[in-house]
């Protein structure tokens, strides 16, 4: 064999272990996304996946660090006596309660940040006014000579609605940017995410009047076993 044909049969076989390698990676790949989704799909309450969310999104899109916070208003603290609205604290602003982070950045966890820090409020505002944009729905109309079509067989054509995000391409080079330690290069990205849940503003005012109700009978339980001990 000469020196060409064994230096082009090399080259294949380097180009086919690429070939397999880059398939072998891929596999990986969408098997970790077909087991993140069908956990997701199983899962009972997503709020046990927002950890996972967080590594997860880490992993498939490269970024430095992922943090999830929620939206939350604090309440008054509740004790023995109080009513069922005692909680509600009128004069509190929301703030974003950072609860989960990827490794390295726990120093997030607890931290909150209010209305007028940084530029994360932003994403609650949504996006600005949509021009009209002809491509953004695509109507088929019947050609002439066909046979006219009902409202429900007309068929449109719907863009995939995405999150509403806030991006920064440079965080240093926008004043807004509220850092929780010292500045480092960089972009930034915060997403708006809404979810179902169990937990939500009702069920935590059921569980408060619950709660008292508990305090309540439990005092009254007191009393009784208080004057059964007289009586004997």
């Amino acid at each position: 064999m000469k020196r060409h044909e064994k230096s082009y049969q090399k080259r294949l076989h380097k180009d086919e272990e690429k070939k397999k390698a880059e398939e072998a990676t891929s596999a990986e790949r969408q098997n970790k996304i077909d087991k993140f989704t069908q956990a997701v799909e199983k899962q009972h309450d997503l709020n046990d996946m927002l950890q996972s969310l967080a590594t997860y999104l880490k992993e498939f899109t490269g970024a430095t660090a992922v943090y999830i916070g929620k939206l939350e208003t604090p309440k008054n603290p509740v004790e023995d006596g109080d009513d069922d609205k005692a909680h509600d604290n009128a004069e509190a602003e929301p703030h974003i309660h950072f609860c989960y982070a990827t490794e390295g950045h726990d120093y997030i966890v607890d931290q909150t940040l209010t209305k007028g820090q940084g530029i994360t409020f932003d994403v609650f505002e949504g996006p600005p006014p949509e021009e009209e944009n002809p491509d953004a729905a695509a109507e088929v109309i019947p050609e002439e000579g066909e046979e006219e079509k009902t409202q429900t067989e007309v068929k449109k054509e719907v863009p995939e609605k995405l999150p509403f995000h806030v991006l920064v391409d440079e965080v240093v080079r926008n004043p807004r940017i509220h850092y929780f330690k010292v500045p480092r290069l960089g972009s930034f990205m915060a997403v708006h995410l809404e979810y179902e849940a169990a937990l939500h503003e009702e069920a935590f005012d059921d569980g408060v009047r619950e709660m008292l109700g508990v305090h309540k009978r439990r005092a009254e339980l007191e009393d009784e076993k208080a004057e059964w001990e007289k009586e004997e």
